[in-house]
């Protein structure tokens, strides 16, 4: 909504004008906005113009092939992990959208459990010229929730994905699956009697590694999250695998502990003066 405040209300040589578009004026799906219809309040001396959005961009993906591509990973994954009915979807859009909106709806969610689940998917989405949209529990709702960027795509939501591979004490680092919550990070600690706090944002729901995707912060002193990623296990377009960082040596124990990239950073070398140039 945008607000014209006239210059008898405000005194103002020239008219104020305030511009309200909430949540969405941050985020880059929702700044083509039309004028869908408009208000003149003259006893305030307000005009009003409500703003309405255009539909998102939409997947060219013929039917048969999109049906054709649902089978497969019906067989690949299993029934219970392709969701496809509008009653199944509705849970994957922005959870603030207005209802009668069309916009942002997937074409299909999966769930994988594996990462030759995830690879299979991406190579399957290639073949058929399907967009995929990754997501880890989908329920940053602060940032469209679970909403993709185009409409009529596959959205690979983590969920069943969520073990806590590693867990050390001493040195504090965790080793987890994209699916796994704050929620069961937290759990995990306490049953395994650990000597650890775990740095949540406002709701436990959401996943450790989209929090840090999303440039995500925690209520802790070491909160910044985003900062804290030593490494990741990424699934490239064609299906391919690879880790980044220390991750990238077979075996690195220093995969999990070290930040900066592959090697040692030139700040964390010991030279002279002299043997430095």
């Amino acid at each position: 909504m945008i607000l014209f405040l006239s210059p008898e209300r405000t005194g103002l040589s020239h008219p104020l004008t305030m511009a309200v578009v909430g949540r969405y004026a941050s985020d880059a799906r929702y700044w083509h906005l039309r004028v869908h219809w408009s208000l003149w309040l003259r006893g305030a001396g307000l005009y009003v113009q409500w703003m309405d959005f255009l539909p998102g961009e939409v997947a060219e993906v013929p039917a048969d092939a999109f049906s054709a591509a649902l089978a497969e990973l019906t067989a690949l994954l299993g029934p219970d992990a392709v969701l496809a009915e509008p009653a199944e979807l509705a849970e994957f859009r922005d959870p603030f959208q207005p209802a009668q909106w069309k916009a942002f709806w997937p074409g299909a969610v999966v769930q994988p459990a594996t990462v030759e689940d995830v690879q299979a998917i991406v190579r399957l989405a290639v073949r058929y010229g399907i967009p995929v949209w990754a997501q880890g529990q989908g329920r940053n709702n602060g940032y469209g929730g679970a909403a993709p960027r185009m409409s009529g795509g596959i959205t690979v939501n983590f969920r069943r994905m969520n073990r806590v591979l590693e867990l050390d004490e001493d040195l504090a680092y965790a080793l987890l699956e994209p699916g796994v919550s704050f929620q069961q990070l937290y759990d995990e600690i306490r049953a395994r009697g650990l000597r650890l706090m775990v740095s949540v944002p406002d709701l436990g729901w959401g996943s450790v590694g989209g929090n840090a995707l999303d440039h995500g912060l925690t209520y802790l002193p070491n909160g910044k999250d985003f900062m804290a990623v030593c490494g990741l296990e990424v699934v490239t377009g064609d299906g391919s695998l690879l880790r980044t960082n220390m991750g990238a040596m077979e075996g690195n124990a220093s995969w999990n502990l070290y930040r900066r990239s592959l090697g040692p950073s030139w700040t964390s070398c010991s030279c002279s003066p002299t043997s430095a140039s």
